[in-house]
């Protein structure tokens, strides 16, 4: 049977045996004559961000596509370079998307790293996050008090940055 040739992947496993791979958007079949020299391909990861920005503070949440063409359930962590311990992703219902939430504190550039792995081989992707600072901020707390000159104007506050 016939098969269209819209994506070519060429790789290497574990023994750096080559492979090629030709699929459609709804079946995937081996080229002629060529057959894998080995029985499991690594994942993929396919994120359409290269870099976020961001400010301090905001609750984020990272999405990647990540696929394994044999269907083997994969383990996608990732560690998202502040010094936190690297969080495992859960994958979003009847789909390839995994999703996880973090939230940085301090202003700096990140290097995300996000690994799938389906217990053989791994794929593994990159991409920065830019923190900026948010600026500090003052609220009076209680109501307004109007003053006079040279008046001395008592008040509670709560400042943060």
């Amino acid at each position: 049977m016939p098969y269209i040739n819209l994506i070519k992947i060429n790789s290497h496993g574990p023994d750096n045996d080559g492979y090629a791979m030709y699929f459609d958007d709804i079946n995937y079949s081996w080229a002629p004559n060529m057959r894998p020299k080995f029985e499991n391909f690594s994942p993929f990861i396919i994120s359409s961000k290269s870099t976020l920005n961001v400010t301090e503070d905001a609750e984020l949440t990272f999405a990647v596509q990540a696929i394994d063409l044999e269907g083997d359930d994969l383990d996608v962590i990732f560690n998202f370079g502040d010094l936190s311990e690297p969080t495992k992703a859960m994958l979003e219902e009847n789909s390839t998307y995994y999703y996880v939430k973090h939230t940085y504190s301090h202003t700096g550039m990140y290097l995300v790293t996000v690994i799938a792995s389906d217990g053989v081989n791994t794929a593994k992707i990159g991409f920065l996050v830019n923190v900026k600072n948010v600026l500090p901020h003052a609220h009076i707390l209680g109501g307004v008090k109007i003053a006079y000159k040279d008046e001395e104007v008592k008040f509670n506050s709560r400042i943060g940055d």
